[in-house]
C-alpha cells in the first residue's frame, strides 16, 4: 500500500473544486445529448408551396385527353415538367429522322412557326399564371421513330408586355 501522505486542508479544497468541475461538466454533457435528441424527434413540416399546387393544376388540364392530334401528322403525346419547364411532347406520326435530315430547310421552318404559335399562347390565363412563377414552355418534337428533332421554348420574356 502507498502512503497517501498528510491530509491538508489545500488538497481537500482542491478534490471537491475537480468534483464540482467534473459533476458540472457531466451535467453540461447531459443537457447538451438531451437537446439534441428532443431536437432530432422534431421534424418541421414542409410549408406548402403555392407556385407547386398551381402548377399541380395546371399540369392536369394540359393532360387531359392525352394522347390526343395535336395538328395532322403531329400526337400531343404528354406535358410534363422538367425543374420549372413545362415540356410538351409532340410526336410525328409521319416523318422519321432520316426524313427530317433530308429537308432541314423545312423543320427550320416549322420551327420558325412554332415560334410564332407559341407566341399566341402569352393570352392563355395558365400559361401566363406559370410564366409569371418563372417557369417556361417548351415544345419538344420527336421524329416518328422517337428520336428528338428539335425544342421551342417560351420564356417568361417571350410575354413581357411593353410599358
Amino acid at each position: 500500500m502507498k502512503p497517501t501522505g498528510p491530509t491538508t486542508p489545500a488538497s481537500v479544497g482542491a478534490k471537491k473544486s475537480q468534483l464540482v468541475w467534473t459533476l458540472a461538466l457531466a451535467a453540461s454533457a447531459a443537457a447538451l445529448i438531451w437537446g439534441l435528441l428532443s431536437l432530432a424527434g422534431r421534424v418541421a413540416e414542409p410549408e406548402p408551396d403555392p407556385n407547386r399546387e398551381i402548377a399541380a393544376e395546371i399540369l392536369g388540364r394540359f393532360n387531359q385527353g392525352l394522347p390526343r392530334e395535336f395538328a395532322p401528322g403531329l400526337m400531343l403525346e404528354r406535358v410534363h415538367f422538367e425543374g420549372t419547364n413545362l415540356v410538351m411532347i409532340l410526336r410525328s406520326e409521319k416523318r422519321d429522322i432520316e426524313a427530317v435530315m433530308r429537308d432541314t430547310a423545312a423543320a427550320s421552318a416549322v420551327r420558325v412557326a412554332e415560334l410564332e404559335q407559341l407566341r399566341l399562347l402569352c393570352g392563355n390565363r395558365d400559361v401566363v399564371t406559370l410564366l409569371a412563377g418563372g417557369a417556361s414552355l417548351t415544345r419538344r418534337f420527336l421524329s416518328r421513330d422517337g428520336t428528338h428533332i428539335f425544342d421551342v421554348t417560351l420564356a417568361p420574356t417571350d410575354c413581357a408586355r411593353p410599358r
